[in-house]
């Protein structure tokens, strides 16, 4: 691997200014520090367009893979046995999706003058990665796409603690406490089994075509694991954070290249349709949290149509359910992947008819 693929466009300076704001809101004692901090530091940053900033893709995956583990660490007997019982809320959750991916395409397509591809891919409700393999593919303008997916994350990240902390009353100040405490000789014995379980994942997941696969395979090997009862421990302080301080400061960067009227054009589009769907969300929360035995909390972010490892993130550091969430999320990430294709395939058909038919 040579120079540049191992540290990118200033990937170290990327990623310090990324922790420095992820430090800073800690010590503010601010919600999700260290990815809320990292956005916040680097979205600056990458906008003045003076330093070209970004996350190489090594990095990129190894947090993949680091969050992956983390998820798995939150599957148990207990829990296996009640997977069963979430099939409900998952198939309430697709039928949210869906109808957020009608309202948010028809706003980006009618309102933002996207075309259709384009559209269809910038409203997809989460698997920014997929899209972005998908627009080359079908002509579709990634720029507006990732701005679109970006603006939306940023929002729903900024209000998940405010919701959260609206459901449940939970004091999330204490989730920051938690989140530095030690770790003894047994927790770095465990850690040493998970890091060459992330290593033995990452080398499956870059070999099969799997889609999300740097996260869903970390996530069934831990899971499995954890299970079985032959771990119980979880991944260290500094890794976990170190993870989230990658995954804020990727979303920072991602600004990097765009002008100011692009951000407020197709930016505030994606910004508003965040807005609704965390509200609309935490409203379906609410009603399912007093009608059913569900926590309300975990059922906001299982149903928040967001990155799988951002909201998977964010249930691990306010530790809701995260098995819960991941199950929900991946199911929704692998769903959109083998239905976008076919469906893009079809309008890209349309299109191409529409042309046919018309008059010279």
């Amino acid at each position: 691997m040579n120079r540049r693929a191992l540290l990118g466009r200033n990937g170290p300076l990327a990623v310090g200014i990324g922790a420095v704001g992820g430090a800073a809101f800690y010590a503010l004692d601010l919600p999700l520090p260290w990815v809320l901090g990292a956005i916040a530091a680097t979205a600056p940053a990458a906008l003045s367009n003076r330093i070209a900033l970004d996350v190489p893709k090594a990095w990129r995956n190894g947090a993949m893979v680091a969050i992956g583990i983390m998820l798995g660490t939150g599957f148990d007997r207990d829990t296996l046995g009640t997977v069963v019982a979430w099939l409900p809320s998952i198939l309430f959750m697709l039928v949210l999706s869906a109808i957020f991916f009608a309202l948010t395409f028809l706003i980006f397509h009618r309102f933002r003058k996207m075309d259709t591809a384009t559209a269809f891919l910038a409203a997809a409700p989460g698997g920014a990665s997929v899209v972005s393999v998908l627009a080359d593919a079908y002509d579709a303008d990634l720029r507006r796409i990732l701005l679109a997916h970006t603006a939306r994350l940023i929002c729903l990240l900024a209000l998940a603690p405010i919701i959260i902390e609206w459901l449940s009353g939970m004091d999330l100040s204490l989730a920051n406490a938690a989140a530095m405490s030690g770790c003894d000789q047994e927790c770095l014995r465990e850690t040493a089994w998970l890091a060459l379980l992330g290593a033995i994942a990452w080398f499956i997941a870059l070999r099969i075509p799997v889609p999300s696969a740097l996260l869903l395979v970390p996530l069934v090997l831990s899971a499995v694991v954890h299970a079985t009862g032959w771990l119980t421990g979880s991944v260290p302080p500094p890794l976990a954070i170190t993870a989230q301080v990658l995954i804020g400061t990727n979303i920072g960067a991602r600004f990097y290249g765009y002008r100011m009227n692009e951000i407020v054009y197709d930016g505030l589009a994606g910004i508003a349709a965040g807005i609704a769907m965390a509200l609309c969300c935490g409203a379906v929360a609410a009603a399912l949290g007093w009608w059913t035995a569900y926590d309300p909390a975990a059922i906001f972010l299982s149903y928040l149509p967001g990155g799988a490892p951002e909201i998977g993130t964010v249930s691990l550091v306010l530790g809701i359910s995260p098995a819960m969430v991941a199950t929900h999320h991946l199911v929704r990430v692998l769903l959109l992947a083998f239905v976008i294709g076919p469906v893009m395939d079809h309008i890209g058909s349309r299109a191409t008819r529409s042309e046919n038919e018309s008059p010279d």
